[in-house]
């Protein structure tokens, strides 16, 4: 996932990329000192991985959504 647009700067793109390599980092390892600097990570540079942030969220709402129409039709998560 690359979240580049014209009108990110290069330091929200760089931002964004880091952030991305620590939820791949994350999701890999389950490591619980990363899990804490990307919360650090998060709070410092908020405003420049916002759109990353934004893309996050339609994911996960799209696989929660999935997620509760296979449990509501099968009656169990799939």
């Amino acid at each position: 996932m690359h979240f580049w647009t014209p009108h990110v700067s290069i330091a929200a793109a760089a931002c964004c990329c880091l952030c991305e390599d620590l939820l791949q980092l994350i999701r890999d390892t389950e490591n619980d000192d990363l899990t804490c600097a990307l919360q650090r990570f998060v709070c410092t540079y908020s405003d420049e991985i916002a759109p990353l942030a934004i893309e996050v969220t339609k994911h996960l709402v799209c696989i929660t959504h999935t997620h509760s129409c296979s449990t509501a039709i099968y009656g169990r998560p799939m």
